[in-house]
């Protein structure tokens, strides 16, 4: 299987592209307007959610050849780690330390006396969900979560281990599991999303993000296994699946999502695939998706404190470029450093981690 070169495709386009929707919606919802999101009123879906399944799209495709050139589990699990883990340290400690108290409404003294500045540093340092607040921190927000991007990342390192299960399995015979395992998640997905499934509290919500991101993240694996077939038809296969996956976002039917799922997975690997010179701005900037992503929440509660802006765009055009600094400053102050060994993924990216 030949890997994704760094140069030749869009997927960093994509990842920022994501990530920036993310960041798009929540300037809306942290200001407690998540129904003025531009999509929202069409379709009942937001951009964040776009975004988020993109990651997982990407990540799937991308992290399936990954898997693919490693020589052992080990040596997959390392470059998983390398690449997910220091950014994430960085940002946890920088908000942490820097911004935490920058914008506390206790004294710093106070604040860093406090047990759970320092437990919310450890959970979300191991993507445990327990502490998501600092103490006086946003605590008069509408969201009082400091970092509510990170959630994701958990689902991220389970579709990790998941895939790892693959590694021994030749080519043939994951063409022959993965469709299987990707009708699982689809049909899961269904059942849960539509109460067919009587399943209440914390279970109910963590297997339906399971089965809907791991849908995602199944098919953009199980699209990886034809390489040859995705380069060849490329082009229509975008046509095609982009106008059925807009089609089906925009009709308001129960059970669409069947469709919306592939269609919007082939949409996206398929435009990954196309190389546009005019969107390869990484050959300058280095792959800031993941950084941007891991910073923006934090940063956008932070402008509502510096800034209270009334409207939800205010807040957008400010948050964009500080973000997009924030990952170009994570990129190459410490993400990069830790790709730099031979065994390391270069440019693999991840799913939000992009």
């Amino acid at each position: 299987m030949q890997p994704t070169s760094a140069h030749n495709n869009n997927f960093d386009f994509l990842r920022l592209l994501f990530a920036s929707f993310v960041i798009l919606t929540h300037a809306y919802a942290l200001l407690g307007h998540i129904e003025g999101d531009p999509l929202y009123a069409h379709s009942g879906r937001v951009f964040s959610e776009i975004g988020v399944c993109g990651f997982f799209v990407i990540s799937g495709y991308l992290i399936h050849q990954s898997l693919g050139r490693s020589r052992t589990l080990f040596s997959f699990a390392r470059k998983r780690l390398r690449r997910l883990f220091p950014g994430l340290l960085i940002a946890v400690l920088f908000t942490t330390l820097v911004l935490g108290p920058a914008v506390s409404s206790l004294p710093p003294i106070a604040y860093f006396s406090q047990k759970d500045t320092w437990l919310y540093a450890l959970d979300n340092s191991l993507l445990l969900p327990r502490h998501q607040t600092l103490p006086g921190v946003f605590s008069n927000h509408v969201e009082t979560a400091v970092n509510g991007s990170l959630w994701t990342l958990r689902y991220e390192i389970l579709c990790y281990g998941l895939l790892s299960l693959l590694f021994r399995a030749s080519v043939p015979a994951q063409k022959r599991i993965l469709p299987v395992v990707f009708l699982l998640l689809l049909c899961s997905y269904y059942v849960l999303h539509h109460g067919l499934l009587p399943l209440s509290g914390g279970w109910s919500k963590f297997l339906l993000y399971v089965a809907s991101l791991g849908s995602y993240f199944t098919a953009g694996a199980l699209l990886s296994l034809f390489p040859a077939f995705l380069q060849r038809y490329k082009s229509r296969l975008l046509l095609f699946s982009g106008l059925l996956f807009l089609l089906t976002l925009f009709v308001r039917q129960p059970g669409m999502e069947i469709v919306t799922i592939p269609a919007f997975a082939v949409a996206v690997i398929a435009f990954g695939l196309h190389y546009m010179p005019a969107l390869q701005f990484s050959r300058f900037t280095g792959d800031i998706s993941y950084g941007t992503y891991i910073y923006a929440y934090p940063l956008q509660q932070a402008l509502i404190v510096w800034l209270q802006p009334q409207q939800p765009l205010m807040l957008l055009l400010a948050s964009l470029p500080l973000c997009w600094l924030a990952g170009l400053l994570s990129w190459h102050l410490v993400e990069k450093r830790f790709l730099r060994s031979p065994s390391a993924p270069t440019r693999e990216g991840i799913g939000l981690s992009r």
